[in-house]
């Protein structure tokens, strides 16, 4: 039985060996954006290749494949931005790659970008659809090339810099065909990361030495969070479209704790795709009076000038968000804090032409708007789990050595390299060989004690008779040469050979994070209650109502 012990620690080494673990993809080492300083993440893409900066985004509708900025965002209204192209984070030009291609779509025409939650915010905009090749991370970064990985170009301001998608759940064009993969669902299923998950942070371009961003797939980096103030495993929202919800329940600041906060708890949303703090109108016209603020409707900002500014500066409060799970508000919590220095932003062109400091607060006209955009994640971690349709929150932690990760892998799948089918087979291969040894230790067993017996009778009959010196010979001479002989592993499985584990099509995901081969093209997907989504109709500034159907539908513009 040693043999068999033996074998099952090695297959379960050799397996282990096998399974993928959480990547770290290194930041940009820049900080753009015309609405403050963001931190931003290399991604290559087209034939020849061209480079990118993207902000990770964690929208569940909107963010599941790459946005990038098309050239005609440096023209038009931008035409007179110094260096756009550079501002945005570099332009992707879809008719210069040779690999680009619209075929499954079928048009090249303009469709309306696929947001909700951002809509409801009056963000818009519409994008070119395509397929082509795309590497997260500089050229050399190690991370697998996605071929024909579905993209979408736009021009937008509402989004100044494009977006690298976190989402896994899959993108549909119809009801007709089968929903197409999302970045996040190719790399799973690419066996590149071990599962839909992630980590992130947006980094602190606000310190004397500035910190980037983090971003880990298929896991996060424990160095980047503060382990004894985390909020664990909260369950997903029942929209899916809003699934990273938690309860805030008092926004204080100071040592004095001193309550901004006075409403009732509320259920906000975590949403990177959105720059600002949307809170209820009483807690802004508290931090009015609190901090001397003043709304400007002409910008839609708060703007600081100079002295409130200086003002700030001197005091430098300290907001602390005590969060919990919605469905557990008196349970364990988390306190997130935040310095104003966090919250001391700049808008620039096109934003705000003449540029102007700001404070990133919106007034949220009702509960739908309420949320904590990227603004906030300077100075927390999210950890998303499709998997089991949870998420962690931690106060973020700011290293020194920003490249000394401890990656932390969630989950488990088939290395990069080798299909499930195929690891599917390996662990069939392996059973067949833990059975095969079992039973060759069986029959050893069972030998040794037939000879224990055929010996044990032997000597009793010797006792007896005298004849125990001619037993044993005897015994010895019929068995001592028959050893066990080896056979090839196939000899077992002979009877088994045609039985081989056949492919499947690549996993999907649905809305729910289930995976799916295939999504039924019947009924439509309509976006509350529903498992399926589509991409909005036209107008493209039409904000959609809680039953509105999701279809994607040429704009009509060029």
């Amino acid at each position: 039985m040693a043999l068999v012990s033996l074998a099952v620690v090695y297959f379960g080494v050799a397996v282990a060996a096998l399974s993928p673990k959480a990547i770290s993809i290194p930041p940009s080492e820049y900080f753009i954006g015309d609405d403050g300083r963001w931190s931003t993440f290399w991604v290559t893409l087209g034939t020849p290749r061209q480079s990118v900066q993207l902000l990770p985004g964690t929208s569940a509708t909107a963010s599941n494949i790459p946005w990038v900025i098309q050239p005609e965002g440096c023209t038009g209204s931008n035409a007179n931005i110094t260096d756009c192209a550079s501002d945005r984070g570099g332009l992707f030009a879809r008719n210069q790659s040779t690999s680009w291609s619209t075929d499954t779509p079928g048009k090249n025409d303009l469709y309306s970008l696929a947001t909700y939650e951002e809509s409801i915010l009056g963000l818009y905009g519409t994008a070119y659809y395509g397929f082509d090749n795309i590497q997260l991370g500089p050229v050399g970064s190690g991370v697998p090339i996605i071929e024909k990985q579905l993209i979408a170009a736009y021009e937008s301001n509402d989004w100044f810099v494009g977006y690298l998608g976190l989402s896994p759940y899959g993108f549909n064009f119809t009801t007709i065909d089968p929903p197409i993969p999302s970045l996040i669902g190719n790399l799973v299923n690419q066996s590149a990361i071990p599962g839909p998950s992630w980590g992130y942070t947006a980094g602190a371009a606000y310190l004397e030495t500035p910190v980037y961003g983090s971003l880990t797939l298929g896991g996060y980096d424990k160095a980047r969070i503060d382990s004894s103030n985390t909020l664990h495993d909260v369950p997903f929202g029942p929209d899916i479209s809003r699934d990273l919800v938690v309860q805030l329940l008092s926004i204080t600041y100071d040592s004095e704790g001193t309550t901004l906060l006075s409403t009732e708890p509320i259920s906000i949303f975590i949403n990177s795709m959105v720059t600002e703090l949307w809170l209820p109108v009483t807690v802004c016209q508290q931090f009015e009076k609190a901090f001397n603020l003043t709304y400007n409707d002409t910008a839609s900002l708060y703007l600081i000038d100079d002295f409130v500014h200086a003002t700030l500066a001197a005091h430098n409060p300290t907001f602390q968000f005590k969060l919990s799970s919605p469905s557990n508000i008196s349970g364990p919590l988390v306190s997130i804090s935040i310095p104003y220095a966090a919250l001391d932003l700049t808008a620039s062109a096109p934003l705000y032409p003449s540029g102007s400091r700001y404070f990133p607060l919106k007034q949220a006209q009702n509960s739908t708007q309420y949320t904590l955009g990227r603004a906030f994640l300077q100075a927390a971690y999210v950890i998303a789990d499709y998997d089991k349709q949870s998420f962690s929150i931690a106060q973020a932690l700011f290293p020194m050595d920003w490249k000394a990760v401890d990656l932390v892998t969630i989950g488990g799948s088939p290395a990069p390299g080798l299909s499930r089918a195929a690891i599917a087979g390996v662990a069939v291969g392996g059973a067949a060989i833990l059975i095969f040894l079992a039973m060759v230790a069986v029959w050893l067993i069972r030998k040794r004690r037939r000879r224990q017996q055929t010996h044990t009778s032997a000597v009793t009959a010797g006792e007896t008779n005298g004849t125990l010196d001619a037993a044993e010979e005897h015994y010895n001479d019929k068995h001592d040469s028959h050893e066990l002989k080896g056979s090839p592993a196939q000899h077992y499985g002979s009877k088994h050979d045609s039985y081989e584990l056949r492919g499947s099509p690549a996993p999907q995901y649905d809305p729910r994070g289930s995976l799916l081969s295939e999504l039924s093209a019947d009924g439509r997907y309509q976006h509350r209650g529903s498992a399926r989504y589509e991409l909005a109709g036209t107008p493209v500034n039409e904000v959609p109502g809680s039953s509105t159907i999701f279809e994607l539908r040429e704009t009509g513009e060029r």
